[in-house]
């Protein structure tokens, strides 16, 4: 029984002490830094798009909605625009989410079903969004583009009010907008949030349907099932599209029983708040996995 019980705290020992070794700390601490180098790099990427709304706002002070189509300042919005979203979208598919990124890739190659879901969900909402985009355009404007022949082309309005750093953000989410009319019947406006959101949301939607996939043959021998998992994933992604949708198509009806305003600020919160609260979502379920995207499990698929 002394035996055992010597045996029993010799194999427990390992499993209590740190390796404080020299070896063990060199490893470490290559290891830290890059960690601590890494979040420096998020922390000024940051400050510089904080920055670049900060001078976005600036410019944008001195343009009238009387300008024409293209001056200095104009110009100048165009650029910072421009630079902002590039940097964003490094921030965001490479800083932030690289691992789901490389194996959303990898998932693209290995399963026709995705190369078939993601620009399936990528149209779908794209459509749904941009319809909500010319609903608010025509409520704050009290213009309607089906007025227009059918046409197509790319827009950006530079002026707004008021005039805060908010406001200023809120136009880089809009600017510049791809215009589709096709009267009598349908007008949509695609703007730079709609399609960042459109091709996150549908990232996301990929992975996390290879990983129910691929733990689906473990579940069914323990007992579980992936339906719920599934129906929460796709009713996630449809209510997306489906409650913008229902309030775009009431915007004639619900401006007249409320009030423009309301109604305005109604489709803002679908247009933001929906996308925002899928992607977080999404993104929760995979932090364990994610940590900056660097984990064997994401960036592989390895299960």
């Amino acid at each position: 029984m002394q035996s055992e019980r010597a045996d029993g705290i010799r194999l427990a020992l390992p499993l209590t002490i740190e390796d404080n070794s020299p070896s063990s700390s060199r490893a470490a601490a290559p290891d830290a830094e890059r960690e601590a180098g890494k979040w420096l790099k998020e922390l000024a990427v940051f400050a510089v798009l904080a920055a670049l709304v900060a001078a976005y706002w600036s410019v944008t002070a001195g343009i009238s909605p009387f300008d024409p189509a293209f001056t200095p300042l104009s110009i100048i919005a165009a650029g910072l625009l421009a630079a902002f979203w590039l940097l964003f979208l490094y921030f965001v598919f490479y800083l932030l989410l690289g691992g789901v990124f490389t194996s959303f890739v990898g998932v693209l190659r290995r399963r026709v079903w995705a190369r078939v879901l993601f620009p399936a969900y990528l149209a779908v909402h794209l459509v749904v969004y941009g319809y909500v985009l010319e609903k608010i355009i025509v409520l704050t404007s009290s213009r309607s583009l089906l007025t227009l022949g059918p046409q197509a082309y790319l827009m950006a309005i530079y002026y707004y009010r008021p005039h805060t750093i908010a406001e200023a953000l809120a136009s880089m989410t809009r600017n510049p907008g791809i215009f589709i009319i096709l009267p009598p019947f349908y007008a949509l406006v695609l703007g730079p949030f709609a399609l960042f959101s459109a091709f996150l949301i549908g990232v996301l939607v990929v992975v996390h349907t290879d990983r129910l996939l691929r733990a689906a043959g473990r579940l069914r021998k323990a007992g579980g099932s992936v339906v719920y998992p599934a129906m929460g994933l796709v009713g996630g992604a449809s209510c997306c599209v489906s409650l913008p949708d229902l309030a775009a198509y009431g915007s004639f009806f619900g401006a007249t029983a409320l009030s423009t305003g309301a109604w305005t600020t109604l489709l803002y919160y679908l247009y933001y708040f929906l996308p925002l609260t899928v992607i977080i979502t999404f993104v929760a379920t995979l932090l364990p996995s994610v940590t900056h995207g660097r984990t064997h499990d994401v960036r592989s698929g390895a299960d």
